[in-house]
């Protein structure tokens, strides 16, 4: 099955994921947070699994140009806005002499090739090397072994396995995320596995089934003080972290059926790249500024408005600012067409 348009459902699913994203670094340490971490990654590696199209690429050469193209080009773009928008920031509110910030920004570009978290080269957009890796190592593997269904769940499933039991008794971060890829690989393989199996209908019963075992098994964790995060190390084991992926991508692919349409979430969706890369930055700079003299957020009850005002004004700001920048980008395409 060769997916050649949009997918309204599928859009909607990557704009709530993000929406999740952002909802999980606005919020302090409480059940809603540990919730959200214990599936939302899962989403995007799902998503990328169902627009996987083995067919339209002849050789892993191939794949990785125009996977560097539709990944990379864009990780470079993001975190040189990223460096630039904090170093701005930074610069403008005194934080930081002008030397610390050169050496930050130095840093930040070093860890935009190193890619080592825990350190100081490290980097906001580390999502998409991650996602890129994962997809090269998923095509080999498809690709290899297209014929030979039995053994792809084989490998999908031992790559799972030595990625969260390294995680679970090593837990040092490697560098490119080499030590996020192997588990994530499954939940490629699991999205490309149902793209050819599944009948996208509303279930309303498997919904209420899957949010209801997703909120049972996050508040046993929040309970327990476990938080499901890779990017942490924090992964209690391979089954709980496994359960709670699957359950949370299965409630939100029926939520986003269910909804149908969405301009709002379907845009987002359609831009998750942009919105992903570049939320912390503005939710961490700008919009806790703008948020800081409100005296009321402050206090522990109402840290779950706060991070709702904190995702929607987010999330407002990187929409207007999506919007302006193919504006202009329109613009100078226009302009440089009208020239030749």
């Amino acid at each position: 099955m060769q997916i050649s348009k949009r997918i309204h459902w599928l859009d909607i699913l990557k704009g709530l994921a993000v929406i999740l994203v952002i909802m999980g670094h606005a919020l302090d340490d409480t059940w809603l947070r540990t919730w959200i971490y214990s599936f939302h990654l899962g989403i995007f590696y799902f998503a990328a699994g169902y627009t996987f199209d083995i067919n339209k690429y002849n050789s892993l050469t191939e794949f990785i140009r125009k996977k560097s193209k539709g990944i990379l080009l864009p990780y470079i773009k993001y975190s040189f806005y990223t460096i630039l928008f904090i170093s701005g920031w930074t610069f403008l509110k005194g934080e930081a002499s002008l030397m610390d910030i050169v050496s930050q920004a130095w840093n930040s570009i070093v860890g935009t090739v190193i890619m080592l978290r825990g350190s100081n080269y490290q980097n906001y957009c580390w999502f998409l090397p991650a996602l890129f890796i994962a997809e090269c190592v998923f095509f080999v593997i498809e690709y290899y072994l297209k014929n030979n269904y039995f053994l792809k769940v084989i490998i999908c499933a031992c790559c799972y396995l030595v990625g969260t039991i390294y995680q679970v008794f090593c837990g040092v971060s490697l560098p490119m995320y080499l030590d996020i890829v192997p588990i994530t690989v499954l939940f490629i393989w699991i999205g490309y596995d149902l793209k050819n199996k599944m009948f996208c209908n509303k279930n309303i019963c498997l919904m209420c089934f899957s949010l209801l075992f997703s909120i049972i098994l996050s508040s046993w964790e929040y309970k327990n003080s476990f938080r499901i995060d890779i990017y942490e190390h924090s992964v209690i084991n391979p089954a709980v972290l496994f359960m709670g992926y699957l359950l949370g991508i299965v409630a939100m692919l029926e939520i986003s059926m269910m909804i149908e349409k969405n301009s709002v979430l379907e845009f987002i969706g359609r831009n998750s790249l942009y919105f992903y890369a570049l939320h912390r930055p503005v939710i961490f700079y700008p919009v806790r500024f703008l948020l800081s003299s409100i005296t009321i957020l402050s206090f522990p009850k109402y840290s779950i408005l706060k991070a709702f005002l904190l995702a929607s004004i987010t999330v407002l700001m990187l929409f207007i600012g999506r919007k302006l920048v193919v504006f202009f980008e329109n613009r100078i395409k226009n302009m440089a067409v009208n020239k030749s």
